[in-house]
């Protein structure tokens, strides 16, 4: 929970990015909406060894982020500055201490028949420190 709320405060602190959308959503994305628009999610997050029991936990976590938009240009460009906002980054971000955030895949470009959309995601893996609390 802590690395999504870090990519929530590098989603939405990032100027062009937020200019460039109509929301950022966790898991799913309000009804009615306009696109274009982001959702993210923590698909999982692995504690790593350590060695002293009263350290800091490292966590290794997935969070992956789908653009939606109805045109492919639309999600090409807004993943663009998801990327941008969130790649290499690092330090207290949304009170969370991240070690890194690291672009690690990009998944297939979709066309939902149904709804007439394009979506693309790509995935983060984002280090981090929980001291617990």
């Amino acid at each position: 929970m802590n690395a999504s709320k870090a990519i929530y405060a590098l989603l939405s602190g990032n100027a062009p990015l937020v200019a460039a959308v109509n929301g950022i959503f966790a898991r799913v994305a309000a009804q009615g909406i306009l696109r274009p628009f982001l959702v993210y999610e923590e698909v999982d997050a692995i504690l790593q060894p350590i060695i002293d029991p009263t350290s800091p936990r490292l966590w290794q976590a997935r969070i992956q982020i789908t653009a939606i938009a109805d045109d492919y240009p639309t999600v090409k460009s807004v993943l663009a500055k998801a990327s941008a906002a969130c790649n290499y980054a690092r330090g207290v971000i949304g009170g969370v201490t991240v070690l890194s955030v690291v672009k690690e895949s990009v998944g297939s470009d979709d066309f939902d028949i149904g709804t007439q959309t394009f979506e693309q995601s790509f995935d983060l893996t984002v280090l981090y420190l929980d001291d617990g609390s």
